[in-house]
């Protein structure tokens, strides 16, 4: 029978994760200043990533309607994508999302995060090794945007997700909203969307509330070079609950419409490391994408994402 032995050694695991994805130290998991399903405030796809995970106003990355529903407005056709995250202590994430526009005023999508940490070894009354525990967790999302006028978008986003870590299990629904509009000469854009608005998610008896998250930003694109080199530049404002204000910013330089290269800075206070984020993508043929993002976290180590995505003619 699991004793404290054990439930000392699955709660350092529940503070290690939740300090990894940015909770506040002091408040790792519960009591006043803390969330549960921390796991929820991750950046989307590499693009983003790679541009200092802004994302309220960043098109171009098929997965970032998971940051700002309203992004899914921009879809002209179906695509699907995968994507796949190497993180420290050997945790990986994978994702995969489809997109289709239904007609001129509606696009959907569909998206499925999962999160794999390496099992976690169990312990008896007298320090003896037990079994292994799971570590896991999920989310499922559907998304709907509309377009009512060219170049305005708005979109909601329901979730369920889950995380299991032993015999204890949390899951529960939550809901993304968002804005994005976007002048067609020059191309700057703005966008606006709030993340994980629900009920508070109950782990072993102890309610959290979610890691709702304001976000607001802005992007501009011009040519450095007609037809030869394009740059492009984004920042959001970010408001995650119980942290402190901070801002990111990233810019990407594609040339002739097929190779892309990508820098950022994230602020967050508690983000391990100095901030840099660094990428890059090669698109073929207009349907074919393909991106990388580096994310280094000082002692906690690296984080690299990779993601294919195509796209129908």
């Amino acid at each position: 029978m699991r004793n404290g032995i054990l439930q000392s050694s699955v709660a350092a695991a529940i503070v290690c994760i939740l300090c990894a994805f940015g909770a506040a130290p002091a408040a790792s998991f519960e009591g006043p200043g803390a969330t549960g399903a921390a796991y929820l405030g991750l950046a989307a796809g590499p693009v983003s990533a790679a541009m200092g995970e802004v994302g309220a106003a960043l098109e171009g990355d098929p997965f970032n309607w998971i940051v700002n529903p309203a992004l899914l407005g921009n879809v002209e056709r179906f695509g699907m994508g995968v994507s796949h995250a190497e993180w420290i202590l050997d945790t990986r994430f994978e994702h995969a999302e489809i997109h289709h526009r239904a007609n001129r005023l509606v696009a959907i999508g569909a998206g499925i995060v999962y999160r794999y940490a390496p099992e976690i070894q169990g312990y008896d009354d007298v320090g003896a090794a037990t079994e292994l525990l799971d570590n896991s967790s999920y989310q499922a999302a559907l998304a709907l945007a509309f377009t009512p006028l060219p170049g305005l978008s708005a979109g909601v986003t329901a979730k369920y997700f889950r995380e299991t870590l032993a015999e204890w299990s949390a899951g529960g629904a939550a809901a993304d909203v968002g804005f994005f509009y976007a002048w067609p000469a020059p191309r700057i854009a703005v966008g606006l969307s709030v993340q994980n608005l629900g009920p508070d998610v109950s782990f072993d008896g102890v309610d959290e509330p979610l890691p709702t998250t304001i976000r607001g930003g802005t992007s501009a694109a011009f040519a450095l070079v007609p037809a030869v080199a394009e740059m492009r530049i984004a920042a959001d404002i970010v408001k995650p609950r119980f942290e402190s204000l901070y801002a990111a910013a990233g810019a990407e330089l594609t040339l002739s419409g097929t190779l892309s290269i990508r820098a950022g800075w994230c602020g967050r206070e508690h983000r391990e490391g100095d901030g840099l984020t660094l990428g890059g993508g090669v698109k073929i043929l207009e349907r074919l994408q393909f991106d990388y993002a580096y994310t280094p976290y000082g002692d906690l180590g690296d984080f690299h994402r990779i993601a294919v995505h195509f796209s129908l003619p």
